[in-house]
């Protein structure tokens, strides 16, 4: 799903702009509480992993090269609650509204106390 280009090392920009700032997404949740999240533009770099904040509501997703990429959209409280009991994201990747690809990527929540 990583579309090729030339991003400077990660050293030098570990962290993205928000994914919306360059394409299109959306974010719902199913009967079951799983989190899906529409996108239809590749990301930057290949990714492997989501991270949700609950303190500060971020959502980022992780790239293979250790790359942050802030999610962008805020997150409706219903979908934050159950990002709290999930452990995968379903991923879908869109091109004129027909699924292209999905893959399910790893959820960390951080709950700080």
């Amino acid at each position: 799903m990583a579309d090729e280009n030339d991003l400077p090392p990660v050293e030098d920009l570990p962290v993205l702009n928000d994914a919306t700032d360059t394409m299109d997404m959306s974010i719902a949740v199913g009967g079951s509480g799983r989190i899906y999240i529409f996108h239809e533009k590749p990301f930057a770099e290949p990714l492997i992993g989501v991270e949700y904040n609950t303190e500060s509501g971020l959502f980022v997703f992780i790239s293979e090269e250790g790359r942050l990429q802030p999610i962008g959209l805020t997150i409706p409280p219903q979908i934050a609650e159950s990002l709290e009991q999930q452990n995968f994201i379903t991923l879908t990747y869109l091109v004129d509204k027909i699924e292209k690809d999905v893959i399910e990527l790893p959820l960390v929540t951080q709950k700080y106390q």
